[in-house]
């Protein structure tokens, strides 16, 4: 989902308040979301690339 990269993107550059935007988005947009489902949504294949990303997305407030 684009706006799960933009909210990780956002807040490992230390842009958190456009994180939580992002994040706030992506809620709206599938409110079941979460880190423990991520697998379920995200094509990530690299473990070191869900691992950044998942980083990335705690940081921007989605939940576990």
């Amino acid at each position: 989902m684009p706006v799960s990269i933009i909210a990780a993107s956002h807040a490992l550059a230390g842009r958190t308040n456009d994180a939580r935007r992002a994040t706030q988005r992506l809620r709206q947009i599938d409110p079941a979301a979460r880190i423990s489902n991520l697998k379920d949504w995200l094509p990530a294949h690299r473990p070191e690339d869900l691992a950044t990303f998942v980083d990335g997305l705690r940081k921007a407030g989605l939940p576990e």
